[in-house]
């Protein structure tokens, strides 16, 4: 999740999140956390991969 969004607040993705059960990171970081945090995006999805 980022925690700085602008488009879908934190608070919004927490719900939809543990609504559907998903796993997850926060990562410091606007909407577009793959793009400003590409490392911790790519170091989440090879943990889900295993």
């Amino acid at each position: 999740m980022s925690e700085h969004g602008n488009a879908i607040p934190a608070h919004a993705q927490q719900f939809m999140a543990k609504r559907m059960g998903a796993t997850t990171e926060t990562i410091s970081g606007f909407h577009l956390a793959f793009m400003a945090q590409p490392v911790a995006v790519a170091n989440f999805i090879k943990k889900a991969l295993v």
